[in-house]
């Protein structure tokens, strides 16, 4: 079988309860692992392309009345298949009520996806960094409580032990 486009369609309803979504993203999650291994275990070095859609998964125009943030997982997932297989390249399509099913096929097979775009009231929002001036913004000094409980999440290449030596200091 010859299968270069994959799209895993992702929805919860706006009227599905916290349990349901999380029990439904655990269980997608788990679906699209499955699906990334055994596509990987079949070591082909040909590109394959996967589109994540889920619906409202942010924040993105102030219209949405609910943010299913169940989806995010999935988004995260998607991001690290691609650091994880060189050959597979992952698109998160963040949808509305609004979105048709063209809009949705538009995104899923243009020929340069973006990695993270969101469809809403049929206008098209990409993600993107911006570079910001550091000097622009006040420095606030922050207030350490002598005896106040921290938690510090780490990942990102350890700077969380270096925010610990500082609180240490304080």
């Amino acid at each position: 079988i010859e299968y270069n486009d994959i799209n895993h369609i992702f929805y919860f309803s706006t009227e599905c309860e916290v349990d349901c979504g999380q029990s439904n993203c655990f269980s997608n999650i788990h679906f699209l692992r499955f699906l990334v291994k055994e596509i990987a275990s079949k070591e082909t070095k040909r590109e394959m392309r996967f589109s994540v859609i889920a619906s409202y998964v942010n924040s993105v125009d102030s219209s949405e009345k609910i943010i299913q943030p169940m989806s995010a997982a999935l988004f995260g997932f998607a991001k690290i298949i691609e650091m994880e297989n060189l050959n597979m390249v992952c698109q998160c399509i963040d949808i509305d009520n609004e979105t048709t099913i063209e809009e949705i096929l538009a995104e899923c097979f243009v020929d340069m996806p973006l990695r993270k775009i969101a469809l809403r009231k049929h206008k098209r929002y990409k993600e993107e960094l911006t570079i910001c001036n550091l000097k622009e913004f006040q420095q606030t000094p922050i207030t350490i409580r002598k005896d106040g409980i921290y938690l510090i999440a780490g990942g990102l290449g350890a700077i969380g032990l270096e925010v610990a030596g500082v609180l240490a200091l304080q």
